[in-house]
C-alpha cells in the first residue's frame, strides 16, 4: 500500500470516528470564521462541495451564500468522469448522485471555472503548503487545472498534517479553514 492511501486510510476512519456532537460544533466554527470572509470579500460566483456526512458540512454555507447575493455553483461528476460546475437557485436544486453525493439536478444550468471567484474545497488531509489529499481520482486536479482564484480547504484540525506526498500535476489550496485556525498558504509556497 502506498504513503497516499495509508494516509487516506487512516484520516477516513479518524472522520468516522468523530462524535456526531463534537462534529457540529467543529462545522460551526470552520463556517463562522469563512462567514466573516465572505462578508466581506468582493468574489460573487462561488463553487462550493456539497458535503457527505462525514466532511465539513457545507449545507448552511451555501444558505449563506444565497442570503449574501452570491451565486452558488456546485460540482457534478460527468458521464466523462471529470466535474462540471452548475448554478444552483436554491438547495432544492440539489439530489441524490454518484458516489451518493448531492449534485445539482439536471435543469440546472452549466457554468465555467473561468467564471468561478472562489472555490470552496474538500479533502481528505491536507499540509500546511496547501498540498491537498483527495480520493484518488483526480477530480478536482482537473478541475482546477490553471484556476488563479482563491481555493479555500475546509477541514478539521485533526486533518491538517505534516507533509501530503504530492505530485506536479496536483493543485495546492490557496487556504485552509480548520475550527482552529486559517492557514494562509502565500503564493511564493505555491511554486514551490
Amino acid at each position: 500500500m502506498d504513503k497516499k492511501e495509508e494516509m487516506r486510510k487512516h484520516m477516513l476512519l479518524r472522520r468516522r470516528e468523530e462524535p456526531f456532537d463534537r462534529k457540529k460544533s467543529r462545522d460551526r466554527k470552520i463556517l463562522d470564521i469563512l462567514k466573516k470572509r465572505i462578508a466581506l470579500m468582493l468574489e460573487k460566483i462561488v463553487c462550493v462541495y456539497a458535503s457527505t456526512a462525514e466532511e465539513v458540512d457545507t449545507t448552511t454555507l451555501i444558505d449563506f451564500l444565497f442570503k449574501e447575493k452570491k451565486i452558488v455553483v456546485v460540482p457534478k461528476i460527468s458521464k466523462e468522469r471529470c466535474l462540471v460546475l452548475f448554478r444552483i437557485e436554491s438547495i432544492d436544486d440539489l439530489s441524490v448522485g454518484a458516489f451518493g453525493v448531492l449534485e445539482p439536478k439536471q435543469q440546472c444550468k452549466e457554468v465555467f471555472t473561468t467564471s468561478v471567484d472562489l472555490f470552496i474545497v474538500p479533502g481528505i488531509a491536507f499540509d500546511r503548503q496547501g498540498n491537498r489529499l483527495g480520493w484518488g481520482k483526480g477530480y478536482y486536479d482537473r478541475l482546477l487545472q490553471g484556476v488563479t482564484v482563491p481555493r479555500i480547504a475546509l477541514a478539521y484540525s485533526f486533518q491538517v498534517v505534516d507533509y501530503i506526498p504530492h505530485d506536479d500535476h496536483d493543485i495546492r489550496m490557496t487556504s485552509i479553514r480548520t475550527e482552529k485556525e486559517i492557514i494562509d498558504i502565500h503564493e511564493t509556497s505555491l511554486l514551490l
